[in-house]
């Protein structure tokens, strides 16, 4: 607390000295430019002033030159026609002529003259004479003149001649070869000049009146009458000089402020660090009245991100922490999962269950050593990460927790005989990260589900199958990414009733990979459950279905009711109703002719998800069939309150009759509890008469099995069943 105050400081103090040194910089960078724009404004004004004058001072005396001249022409001439031919002495430039036409002259010269009778007198004179008379007294004539403050002309005749400059030695030498960093620069302004008849702005490098070499901007103005070049220019170097004094009046002011904000912010910090001071003492004295309330709250918010309610252990994610500290040493992953643990559930309830779990922990604690460490995966799976130093010491510890997790158990009245699969993968030897080890000892454990030995070691060919596994994986992700369903395509059970007729249907999954062919659903369905894909298969199978029945109907035939698989993560989805109510709507469908068939596991679920579910299924007006019947350990009271449609009768009791009895008994038992319960039923798996005729004579409704026909695509369906009749 104390530091927090200082800091806001220090930040508040980089922040004004930051704002200040903005502030001055754009204000004096406005100033600069305000100054050059001045500089080059008046530059151009006074450069432009000066040489217009210059200008107009030459042409004015070369007017009042060719005026007195004139004059002085026609005094000769009057002189001349006076003097009665006495000879008259004039100087070399003045000609006479006497013509009987009259003479025409450009304005080269000037003219005085006279018609007498028939005869026309000319005194001309020409005004090259006046123009060199004018050139020869530049220098005094520009120098009684005042050109601006530091202000001067220079005049060059467009061969090169000097005629006029500041430095007197230049005057009356020939500079047209003057050479500066490869420029020649007299050559450069009078062909500037020549090029812009209006006058034209050069910019060249001069020397100052110090002698050193400075960029400089002139005005050239090319005078055709007098052949000169007049110019008039600044030093740049007077607009830096006053940059300058900006930059340095700039720098003097920010220095000043900054002194002054120094002095006070430290007036501030001490200030605020003093009363700062007192007051987080106050508040540290109060914070340490709840540091152990929040040591508690952060104690329980850790327990219940990372330790698994029942048992205290460490949930997967919390363990793969664990595993990332201490996985350059040697590791074993121990996968154990109990076996049929989902059936005890259901028989016994949770409470038994949970005890079980309980138990499970507390001999797992008592086996393992204190370095190791175990976890807590699925409801039914532990993992123990296991130093070791040889595989012997994995071998003893894998066994001795088989034997122990494997005793009976005694829970009041109940006796229950558990059984464990095990599965153990190495650290560096089978792979590297731990999902992956925990994938390979799962898959080892899964892989000696129905050995009498169950206890695996990771290796080469269990590799094989989750390789497999994850290319069915990996495909069936790219399908439902890519919305590639025209893979999947659906195949059509027929029911048949005892009439031999037609009743329904169950629809089946079929993939046909591009690559590969078809595949067996008993690959990639539990995949796709595994992997939580299953809901968007299901919904594809449901809208392919739908769409198949009304193409039925509407050729006007009747396929019964056709009924699709609907797994317990479907029912568990809150979005599984509206999404049914969407394809219902977009495909104005009647839902006499479809069903859901679920199994016996989604009603066993203590969830009360799956049962509203259920219920707003059959508002819908869709059949629902209660599949594998009699495999499980069925919840009567459940099935009573459900709105179940239809039992199916597992194909696995339909096998042994009418000749075994125990499943003779098991299916009538089935067929009775349908009766009682007011449901129809359907027998799977019939495959000869014998079992045709025991299912039907003990009141089963409807056959569905390879006695009448296998799956079959919908087109075989209608050449068999629709258009026959």
């Amino acid at each position: 607390m104390l530091y927090f105050p200082i800091f806001i400081i220090l930040i508040s103090m980089i922040f004004t000295f930051a704002i200040i040194e903005i502030t001055f910089q754009n204000y004096y960078k406005q100033e600069k430019k305000t100054v050059k724009n001045e500089f080059y404004k008046d530059l151009k004004l006074t450069t432009k002033q000066r040489v217009e004058s210059a200008l107009k001072l030459l042409n004015n005396l070369y007017a009042l030159d060719v005026k007195k001249e004139k004059e002085r022409l026609e005094d000769i001439l009057n002189l001349l026609l006076t003097s009665q031919n006495r000879p008259i002495d004039f100087d070399g430039f003045i000609h006479i002529k006497i013509s009987q036409n009259p003479i025409h002259l450009n304005k080269s010269y000037i003219v005085a003259s006279k018609k007498i009778g028939n005869k026309y007198y000319y005194v001309f004179e020409n005004t090259k004479y006046i123009k060199k008379e004018i050139k020869k007294d530049i220098a005094v004539l520009f120098d009684s003149f005042r050109w601006g403050k530091r202000g001067y002309l220079f005049v060059f005749d467009s061969k090169g001649i000097c005629y006029y400059h500041i430095n007197k030695n230049f005057i009356g030498k020939n500079r047209w070869n003057l050479k500066r960093h490869g420029v020649f620069i007299i050559r450069k302004l009078i062909n500037a000049a020549i090029s812009h008849p209006n006058g034209t702005y050069v910019e060249y490098l001069a020397y100052n009146p110090l002698g050193k070499p400075t960029k400089k901007i002139s005005f050239m103005v090319y005078d055709k009458n007098f052949d000169l070049t007049i110019g008039s220019g600044i030093y740049i170097y007077n607009l830096n000089k006053q940059l300058q004094k900006i930059e340095q009046k700039k720098q003097y002011l920010l220095s000043m402020l900054l002194k002054k904000l120094i002095l006070f912010l430290i007036i501030l910090f001490l200030i605020i660090s003093f009363v700062a001071y007192f007051v987080s003492k106050k508040i540290i004295e109060g914070f340490k009245k709840y540091d152990k309330k929040i040591s508690a709250l952060q104690k329980e918010k850790e327990q219940k991100e990372c330790f698994d309610e029942l048992t205290n252990l460490l949930n997967r994610k919390c363990l793969k922490r664990k595993f990332e500290k201490y996985k350059d040493e040697k590791i074993a992953i121990i996968d154990i999962d109990i076996n049929k643990f989902k059936n005890i559930n259901e028989i016994y309830g949770n409470k038994i269950g949970n005890d079980i779990i309980k138990n499970f922990t507390s001999k797992l604690k008592n086996i393992v050593k204190n370095s190791d460490i175990i976890g807590k995966g699925k409801i039914d799976e532990f993992i123990v990460l296991a130093r070791y130093k040889t595989k012997f010491e994995i071998d003893k510890l894998v066994y001795r927790i088989n034997n122990s997790l494997t005793k009976t158990l005694k829970f009041e009245d109940i006796e229950i005989f558990p059984s464990v699969r095990i599965g153990i993968a190495f650290n560096k030897k089978d792979g590297e990260s731990f999902d992956d080890l925990v994938n390979k000892a799962s898959m080892s454990a899964y892989n000696v589900k129905y050995e009498s030995i169950k206890i695996a070691f990771y290796n080469k060919e269990i590799d094989e199958k989750i390789k497999k596994y994850m290319e069915i994986k990996n495909s069936l992700k790219r399908m439902i990414e890519d919305k590639k369903f025209d893979e999947l395509e659906v195949y059509y059970q027929p029911q048949i009733d005892k009439n031999g007729k037609l009743a329904g249907m169950e629809a089946l999954i079929r993939w046909n990979h591009p690559i590969k062919g078809l595949i067996s659903p008993a690959e990639f369905l539990p995949v796709a459950i595994n992997e939580g894909m299953i809901k968007d298969i299901d919904l594809m199978t449901i809208q392919k279905v739908m769409i198949q029945i009304k193409e039925w109907l509407k050729n006007g035939y009747n396929p019964g009711v056709v009924s699709c698989n609907t797994t317990m993560q479907q029912l568990e989805d809150e979005e599984f109703i509206k999404q049914l109510k969407n394809l219902i709507n977009k495909y104005n469908f009647d839902t006499t002719y479809f069903g859901i068939e679920i199994t016996e596991e989604s009603i066993m679920q203590d969830t009360k998800t799956v049962e509203a579910t259920l219920q707003n299924v059959k508002k819908l007006g869709i059949t629902i069939s209660l599949d594998d019947f009699g495999t499980g350990y069925s919840n009567f009271i459940k099935l009573k309150t459900l709105p179940i449609d239809k039992l199916k009768i597992d194909k696995s009791f339909i096998d042994g009759i009418p000749d075994n009895k125990d499943d003779v008994a098991l299916t009538e038992i089935v067929i009775q509890t349908a009766k009682i319960l007011n449901l129809k039923l359907i027998a799977e798996g019939v495959e000869d008469e014998r079992q045709k005729d025991f299912v039907f004579e003990k009141g089963v409704d409807y056959i569905q099995g390879y006695y009448y026909s296998k799956p079959l695509p919908a087109q075989k369906i209608e050449e068999n069943y629709f258009k026959n009749e």
